[in-house]
């Protein structure tokens, strides 16, 4: 009675129904409706994983299950000490502690959780060579990027794994061993339904391991073992396969000494984030190293195994294959001299050799049939004569061995060089062979470079390239799908792969000089000599002409230092009256000024004018007529100074020259009257105390920590200034926070200090100059950089500004060769400073006369050196005389007012809104209605100007990236689903979706999309390169030199609409291209032929687009696992209306419904459909009646149906626990 009175108040739609029930005697039934016949479509079943029905949601009654299970045996209610004797689900606290919660049940339904999506029991998991229970076995895939091994094959279908790995996340969140770190109902609601996007990291869970009779020292040496290899616990203890002894997933085995091993392996579809291929080939790596860093051969490249079986063996011909799950060869050696003695050994090199008969003759062996490494011991071969090469191929993708587009090896014709070809045509050569080097390799210079690589001629026609590099070495050369040669060293004390990319630029060290046969008429040998001796006569010219100047210039300059002397002398007579002072000879008089110039200068030392009192006088401000600012030293009468005093103040200014003292102009003796005329230094702030000559923006911060010290030294009191450490400490800004100065010494002079007092201070000026002194001596080692210019300040050729954190820098700069001066931003700190926006990039100045300032209008502007404008940020400024510019930390420069130019929304300009060939993270895409041409590409690799390829957001249907090849689309990376972009495979690899992508709403109402890395410490960047290519690419510091991390599109699949309209193309597919369902090729003929660009066309008319009404109406086809087509139309209505849309307008060809974006409509061509074996979406396309065939469903599909029929969770209503 307890399970009917449950049953009863637990009413939903995924609950088995009670029919009935039976009480006869001894015997007490009750029926229910059967399980099996739930999962009635395959349409439910899809909406039922992309959103599983939580009935918790909306039950009345509150109840804790405590086991919860696929058939629901329902528990007791119980109350008080009644304990439920199943304990496969049970949470921690309730085993230890008795304690139940809502957050035990959530526990219960993530272990179910994990149990439905591996389908194995908690209970009876016995996959634990490690110790380890079901949820320790899920976490220990999960850190291992490994998630797909713990999925149950019988629902692995590629086209859901991402769903399939959002499940897993949630199961491990709602197992962990605190209570409080499981989400509530509701949370558990929003991840399943993918309203909360992002999903926090899991912490380790619960019952992560069992004790059994496995001694310490015996797990920790297994998990040694497996944490150094691939497939640890399944290494074969030989070298040799035979077809007695085959090689089983996940079985390896490992050559003698240990070298390399031979086994299954899953690609790695990023580097980011270690997250594999459901894919699995067979491949040779190192041993002790992951298989998925670093592959040196694969055998079946072109036919992966599809599910979790797989074997090497040997045929019965004698051929070594590798069989899938079905007995099928997916790859074979194709030998024709096997026997059934065959058998297959790795060796040491690397090399997998098929031997034949009882004498183990080697038939076959990798080395002659390499993928895309190039190992030591390998040999690449070519034959002038026959044509035959022995070459590397590149891999499609990172994540794809399958044959690339690039190969690499040996052209024999004339001396024999190193090729890579693009699809048969020469991409790259290395040189000609030079004996030691390849002479077009500048790391190959022969003085350094001599052990490495060997080519000899066998005297048949065949050239042999070997390398004689030292086995133990770890060394291999990759061919990269790019096309680009790499080389890779295993660092043992990093335990890593050290790469660099083989240099195929031009250099200028190294190379060969060569000598091109040219017609005698093209010598101009007599041109030569008349340019000879016009030369010679130019030179000659201007030398003598120099040394006319120079000559003139020194007796002018002689006859007027001997007036001076002459006029000084008179002046001294005038001025001493014949008196001679000690201290004569010292005396370097200045120019006289008549009193009358001074009077005049000081407005007759009006009071207005009056600067300051001191001991010795008055110190009037002045202008002399020519508009020199002076200050005027009057000596006071009542001072009891005189001459003497005058001329001591001579002599100690005579042996005090620096640019940082104000200069002494003249003096004035006439009567009574005896002053001293100095150059002013006018008041105003911090910057007006600054030597213009030292008055650069960029050093204007140390400038003022200079002086902030300076202050400190000169502090009155001994005690208040820094000791000498402290001082180098403050310039080096090892000390942030500098002291507030207090008043320094002799800032005033008292009027009322005695005879005695005023004469100590007239001699110790020394003393305060050495203070002045110390400072100018301290601060040349101060250096600096500002992030701000503002008006009137100028950035000149060869200066930079630089961001706060000094990461990028804003200067002048050239490319290659060129001498043409570009304004732009660049990385600061790192070696390769690449360009990420450039200012002037269609109008470079010749020349490094060129600057960058804030004109009258207020605009950040780049002038060349005859003032003419070069460029403009062309922006509407409120105020151009309170205009700055700030380069932010996130690389965007900012034009805005002096009052927010911290806040970038009140910005009048900004390179963000202006990029060039680069997107930066944190950088906002306005997503309107719209196309939004964003970036575009770079002319050539050293011309910046506009180039054929632009990149932005087209926001139809949903945000989607695409490349414009000028107005024709080049790629797409498919529509944004709130996630990630669904076009592009390798982002839905990823179980936790670590790309930082987002799209966002404002406060201003507008969407944006922008990009946030998850460790903000890494420098990222997006190009779109002057080919045509977007590039993400991540600087590594250990190799100094950028990442590509992944680069669009990468194959032919990706290119837009490669197989035309209403074709699919398919990236592992042969051929790629096929038509969907109820279509054909346009043109067969050119379709046979490879041609795919015509597209399909219909097979049968609609019959909504008929006359006749003959025939059954036309219905929808689903396609699954695809990119969905461009140029939809979306609508916000469920998924039911959606498909009646389409139903009702006959120009509607196919609908789909994606969660995150609505309904989408295609009311024309089918253009740009692909294949996604790892996501994508499903679309319903319209077809003919005749074309509708009958759809079975996928047992599978059904059972996972079932399966999720079945995940109920408790509501989370208030209400005291019973």
């Amino acid at each position: 009675m307890n399970e009917v009175v449950v049953i009863s108040k637990l009413q939903h739609r995924n609950l088995v129904r009670l029919l009935g029930c039976c009480v006869e005697g001894e015997e007490m039934i009750f029926t229910q409706e059967r399980t099996t016949r739930l999962g009635k479509t395959l349409q439910h079943y899809e909406r039922n994983l992309s959103r599983p029905s939580l009935p918790s949601q909306r039950f009345q009654t509150k109840n804790i299950h405590r086991d919860l299970k696929p058939n629901f045996g329902i528990a007791r209610i119980f109350g008080g000490n009644e304990v439920n004797t199943t304990r496969r689900l049970d949470a921690p606290e309730y085993l230890m502690e008795g304690r139940f919660s809502e957050k035990s049940d959530v526990f219960s339904f993530g272990v179910l959780l994990l149990e439905i999506v591996s389908g194995r029991r908690n209970a009876h998991f016995y996959g634990d060579e490690h110790g380890l229970s079901l949820t320790g076995y899920a976490w220990k895939l999960w850190n291992e990027g490994d998630v797909t091994a713990f999925v149950d094959p019988a629902i692995s279908d590629p086209c859901l794994l991402v769903e399939i790995f959002r499940c897993i996340q949630i199961g491990l969140l709602c197992v962990q061993e605190l209570a409080k770190d499981r989400p509530f109902v509701s949370t558990i609601t929003s991840m399943l339904n993918s309203e909360i996007v992002d999903l926090p990291t899991p912490k380790k869970p619960a019952f992560a391991e069992r004790q059994s009779s496995m001694d310490t020292e015996s797990i920790r040496q297994n998990q040694k073992q497996y944490s150094l290899s691939f497939y640890p616990a399944y290494i074969a203890a030989i070298d040799i396969i035979t077809s007695s002894l085959p090689i089983k997933y996940p079985e390896t085995t490992v050559s003698e000494s240990n070298v390399f091993q031979l086994g299954f392996f899953s690609p790695l579809y990023s580097t980011k984030r270690p997250i594999k291929s459901a894919y699995r080939y067979v491949g040779i790596w190192y041993s002790n190293i992951s298989a998925e860093t670093r592959v040196v051969w694969v055998a079946n490249r072109n036919n992966p195994i599809k599910d979790s079986s797989g074997m090497i063996t040997i045929s019965e011909d004698g051929n070594l294959v590798v069989l899938n799950g079905k007995g099928e060869v997916l790859w074979s050696s194709h030998v024709l001299n096997g026997s059934n003695q065959s058998t297959a050994q790795l060796t040491d090199d690397g090399n997998l050799v098929l031997k034949s008969g009882p004498n183990g003759n080697p038939v076959w062996q990798s080395f002659q049939d390499p993928t895309d490494t190039y190992i030591t011991k390998m040999r690449l071969t070519a034959n002038a004569r026959t044509g035959n090469k022995r070459l590397l191929t590149s891999w499609r993708n990172v994540s794809d061995p399958s044959v690339g587009n690039f190969t690499a090896g040996i052209n024999p014709l004339g001396i024999p060089e190193l090729f890579i070809w693009h699809d048969g045509q020469p991409f790259w050569r290395s040189g000609p062979w030079g004996g030691q080097n390849f002479i077009g390799i500048p790391e190959m210079n022969p003085s350094v470079y001599l052990l490495g690589f060997s080519i000899q001629d066998e005297g048949d026609g065949t050239f042999t390239l070997s390398s004689i590099q030292d086995p133990d070495i770890r060394l291999t050369y990759v061919l990269t799908s790019h096309g680009k040669f790499t080389e890779h060293l295993w660092n043992k004390r990093m335990q890593s792969w050290e790469g660099n990319l083989i240099d195929t630029q031009k250099f200028s060290e190294g190379g060969a000089d060569l000598n091109i046969r040219l017609a005698y008429t093209e010598f101009d040998n007599n041109t030569k000599k008349k340019v000879i001796i016009s030369m010679s006569v130019i030179v000659g010219a201007i030398a003598i002409f120099v040394f006319v100047f120079f000559s003139w210039k020194w007796m002018a300059t002689h006859r007027e230092r001997k007036l001076i002397r002459e006029e000084t002398r008179e002046v001294q007579a005038t001025v001493f009256d014949g008196n001679s002072l000690d201290n004569i000879e010292e005396v370097k008089l200045e120019p006289l000024f008549k009193l009358q110039v001074l009077e005049t200068a000081t407005s007759n030392f009006d009071i207005a004018n009056k600067l300051g009192q001191g001991g010795f006088g008055a110190v009037y401000r002045g202008i002399l007529p020519d508009g020199q600012e002076i200050a005027v030293k009057r000596l006071s009468r009542a001072s009891g100074q005189g001459l003497e005093e005058l001329m001591n103040e001579v002599v100690v200014i005579s042996k005090l020259q620096h640019r940082n003292l104000v200069r002494l102009l003249g003096c004035c003796v006439e009567g009574e009257e005896m002053m001293l005329a100095w150059k002013l230094w006018n008041e105003g702030g911090v910057t007006a105390f600054v030597d213009p000559a030292i008055s650069e923006p960029c050093f204007l911060v140390e400038i003022f920590r200079c002086i902030q010290i300076g202050l400190l030294c000169v502090q009155e009191l001994a005690k208040d200034r820094p000791v000498v450490s402290t001082i180098i400490s403050m310039l080096n800004s090892e000390i942030v926070d500098l002291p507030t100065p207090k008043k320094p010494a002799f800032v005033e002079r008292q009027s009322s200090l005695d005879t005695e007092l005023q004469r100590m201070i007239t001699m110790r000026r020394i003393p305060v100059t050495v203070f002045l002194f110390s400072l100018l001596f301290l601060a040349p080692f101060c250096h600096a950089a500002t992030d701000r210019l503002t008006k009137g300040q100028s950035i000149k050729d060869g200066e930079t500004l630089k961001s706060s954190d000094e990461n990028f820098e804003l200067g002048f700069f050239s490319l290659g060769n060129s001498t043409l001066r570009y304004v732009g931003i660049r990385y600061s700190k790192i070696q390769d400073k690449a360009v990420i926006w450039v200012a002037n990039r269609e109008k470079p100045i010749s020349g490094t006369d060129g600057v960058l300032r804030i004109g009258e209008d207020g605009n950040l502007q780049v002038v060349d050196g005859n003032g003419r404008l070069v460029w403009s940020s062309n922006a509407s400024v409120a105020s151009s005389n309170a205009t700055t510019v700030r380069l932010d930390i996130t690389g965007n420069l900012i034009l805005s007012s002096n009052d927010s130019n911290d806040d970038t929304d009140e910005a009048y300009w900004q390179s963000f809104n202006d990029p060039t060939d680069t997107y930066l993270p944190n950088m906002k895409v306005l997503i309107g209605s719209a196309e939004i041409h964003l970036l575009s590409s770079w002319k050539s690799a050293s011309d910046p100007s506009p180039g054929n390829f632009t990149m932005g957001v087209d926001p139809r249907g949903a945000p989607q990236i695409v490349i414009w090849e000028q107005s024709r689309r080049r790629w797409r990376s498919g529509h944004w689903n709130g996630i990630l972009f669904s076009g592009v495979p390798y982002m839905a690899a990823f179980t936790t979706y670590q790309y930082g992508f987002k799209v966002s709403g404002e406060s201003d109402g507008k969407l944006y999309l922008t990009y946030t890395p998850s460790d903000p410490s890494e420098l990222n960047k997006f190009q779109i390169t002057w080919n045509g290519f977007e590039e993400q690419k991540r600087w590594n510091n250990s190799t100094q030199a950028w990442q590509v991390m992944q680069s669009q599109p990468s194959e032919d699949c990706e290119n837009y609409n490669y197989c035309g309209n209403y074709g699919v193309c398919t990236p592992s597919g042969s051929p790629r291209c096929s038509c969907l369902q109820g279509f054909e090729p346009r043109n067969p003929d050119q379709w046979r032929l490879g041609n795919w660009s015509g597209g399909c066309e219909r097979r049968s008319p609609l019959q909504c687009q008929r006359n006749s009404n003959n025939g059954g109406e036309d219905g929808f086809k689903a396609v699954r696992c695809t990119k969905l087509p461009d140029f939809a139309d979306k609508y916000r209505v469920t998924s039911d209306d959606c498909k009646k849309r389409c139903e009702n307008n006959c120009s509607c060809t196919a609908y789909a419904y994606v969660d995150a974006i609505g309904c989408m409509l295609w009311n024309g061509d089918l253009t740009d459909v692909q294949n996604h074996i790892q996501s994508g979406n499903t679309m319903h396309v319209r077809l003919a009646y005749s074309e509708l065939g009958v759809y079975n469903h996928n047992s599978q599909r059904r059972r996972l149906d079932y399966s999720f029929d079945y995940i109920v969770i408790i509501q989370e209503n208030p209400r005291t626990w019973s």
